[in-house]
């Protein structure tokens, strides 16, 4: 992929050294071959087969983000890059955009993750942004399989991708209680209980019903957000 991009750039500076011998004027049609090659370049940004429009603008927008960027955050925009990306509908006319990147890069993507968020959400006109670790849930092994296998890991279980999901939700709010709740016929309603105190719950308040209806689509629990009315803090010896 890098050989490509140094090879197109290469084309063009010898079609514009070309054209220029011949003394027509190539500021227009470097300037237009230039903004077509950056396109491409926004490919590195996704690594998937035939990518949607949708992908493409989110990879092309982490991009320009990084080329606009301190050299600190370039170094770590440099090594990003996304798997996927989807939108959906999350109720009452809104809409959310849903970005799946590897587990591997989740704590590079943390470090600007809300420039990254800030970036994404001006691009799609104020839609709810998330970036979430695509993760793969491994099926529990039969006690009458003798075949020889590797244990399932817990990180690859039904529960443990469900919680991994919620925490990548919310960040970087964090979570201090869960609970669930059995009803009378048998369903289970989820509560996430936030610290009211945070200084980070407060850039996620206004997102909680997004994040709710998202966690539904994605795991099919349903899930209630609330705030504790005590820090964890208070009950410390002063």
């Amino acid at each position: 992929m890098y050989k490509k991009y140094l090879n197109n750039c290469t084309l063009l500076v010898l079609k514009k050294l070309m054209l220029e011998k011949e003394g027509i004027s190539s500021s227009t049609t470097f300037e237009r071959n230039k903004k077509l090659t950056m396109a491409f370049v926004g490919i590195k940004k996704i690594i998937k087969e035939n990518p949607t429009r949708l992908e493409n603008t989110v990879a092309q927008s982490i991009l320009d983000l990084q080329l606009n960027s301190a050299e600190d955050v370039q170094e770590i925009l440099k090594q990003l890059y996304i798997v996927g990306a989807k939108e959906v509908d999350v109720g009452e006319g809104r809409r959310s955009v849903i970005v799946f990147v590897p587990v591997a890069l989740l704590r590079l993507f943390r470090k600007v993750h809300t420039l990254i968020i800030d970036e994404l959400e001006k691009k799609f006109s104020g839609k709810h942004v998330v970036i979430i670790g695509q993760r793969k849930i491994l099926a529990k092994v039969k006690k009458n399989n003798r075949s020889k296998i590797q244990r399932r890991p817990v990180s690859r279980t039904l529960t443990a991708v469900h919680n991994a999901i919620l925490e990548d939700l919310v960040f970087p709010a964090q979570i201090v209680d869960k609970r669930i709740r059995f009803r009378e016929d048998g369903s289970r309603l989820f509560k996430a209980t936030l610290d009211k105190h945070s200084e980070k719950n407060k850039n996620v308040e206004y997102k909680l019903d997004t994040f709710s209806s998202l966690y539904h689509r994605l795991t099919g629990k349903e899930l209630v957000f609330n705030f504790a009315e005590f820090s964890r803090f208070d009950f410390l010896p002063q």
